[in-house]
């Protein structure tokens, strides 16, 4: 660092020389992973409302109560052997109930009828397109501990990228600053000048949403970056919390519907899903997130209860959350973009393509240099 404020002194121009060199050889060597990380993220930003189209996500609203969480597993249980590891529990009277089981690894992802127990529609999860999709963003379909190392420090490298960029845009004079800044993309330009154009002006507007975008993805690869980043908001995150008895027996069926009413007479109307995790472990709580919807984090309530008799435990209310807890809660819906609802995602499914832009145009800009010197 006292190594570049001595350049920075000396010789503006060797700042940018620095600078460029390490935003080509980031660029060059990350470009394709920064590339399919930006392009699965577009596409899978509207996975739920094209999801939520299919048939077997809505049912027809029967005149009658829905049958009871313990009666849909026993169905389940009847139609299938892989234990189950989610329920998915909708309160709009025409969702269905998602069963997610897993067996060897292997995870199913099953559509219930809530009023008769109808097995509507299963599938692997992980020959499923969406699931695809988002383990090429996630880990690119390697093996996780390897896919999650190689996205977590291309998509670090990306943000070293961003920074120099920047520096590399950034003109000699102040003065320019604002015309520069707000300079068009000229379509009668032609090869490389449009190129590179598109190039510095795309990553100048998109800079600071891809920034937001790469430190909110992070936390999901980096445990000790999620600590650290949540710890230096609140000094109190994950300290000295409360836990649930030791004294809870095996999981019993009949729990779940206690369960249930009990958090459904507690729960504000607009919390309008209850994701059921069930314990795989003997002697483990059952944990409940309550949220908005299955892309809608930002308001949640959390529980832990008695596997045995579904007696809560534990609650964790959205409102005695502190800033760092509340802004994990927000982190999903940061990061595509559901904060803002549809416009929000838009906006997410605009930039992911900008983002994939960049390292294409680099491509070009290079490989175009070394054309002409080879000429």
């Amino acid at each position: 660092m006292q190594f570049l404020l001595l350049v920075k002194k000396k010789d503006p121009d060797m700042l940018k020389y620095i600078a460029h060199k390490i935003h080509l050889i980031i660029g060059l060597t990350t470009g394709l992973v920064i590339f399919i990380i930006c392009i699965t993220g577009s596409i899978y930003t509207f996975k739920k409302e094209i999801q939520d189209a299919m048939p077997y996500v809505s049912v027809k609203a029967a005149n009658k109560s829905k049958l009871e969480l313990s009666t849909l597993v026993a169905k389940f249980n009847t139609y299938s052997d892989f234990p189950i590891i989610r329920i998915y529990d909708y309160q709009s009277p025409n969702k269905s109930v998602r069963i997610m089981s897993s067996k060897q690894g292997e995870k199913q992802i099953t559509y219930i009828d809530p009023y008769t127990g109808k097995i509507i529609k299963d599938y692997k999860d992980k020959s499923n397109f969406w699931s695809i999709i988002l383990g090429l963003h996630r880990h690119l379909l390697l093996p996780k501990p390897l896919g999650k190392l190689i996205i977590g420090y291309s998509v670090i490298l990306f943000t070293i990228s961003l920074l120099t960029g920047f520096i590399l845009w950034f003109p000699k004079k102040i003065r320019m600053l604002k015309e520069k800044a707000f300079r068009n993309i000229k379509f009668s330009l032609k090869g490389k000048a449009q190129t590179f154009r598109l190039h510095s002006n795309m990553g100048l507007y998109v800079i600071i949403p891809l920034l937001i975008s790469c430190t909110t993805g992070l936390v999901w690869t980096f445990p000790k970056y999620e600590k650290a980043v949540y710890r230096l908001i609140s000094p109190d995150y994950k300290k000295n919390k409360q836990k649930p008895s030791e004294y809870i027996g095996n999981f019993q069926l009949c729990s779940l519907d206690k369960l249930k009413k009990s958090i459904d007479s507690q729960n504000p109307k607009e919390l309008g899903l209850n994701i059921f995790f069930i314990p795989q472990k003997s002697n483990s709580p059952i944990r409940v997130l309550s949220c908005i919807d299955d892309d809608k984090f930002g308001f949640t309530n959390n529980y832990l209860a008695d596997p045995s008799t579904g007696e809560i435990l534990y609650t964790i209310l959205d409102s005695d959350k502190n800033r760092a807890e509340k802004l994990k809660s927000l982190n999903y819906d940061i990061h595509t973009g559901s904060i803002g609802g549809i416009y929000g995602k838009l906006v997410v499914f605009i930039l992911g393509l900008l983002g994939a832009s960049l390292p294409v145009s680099g491509y070009l800009l290079f490989f175009k240099k070394r054309y002409s010197q080879i000429k």
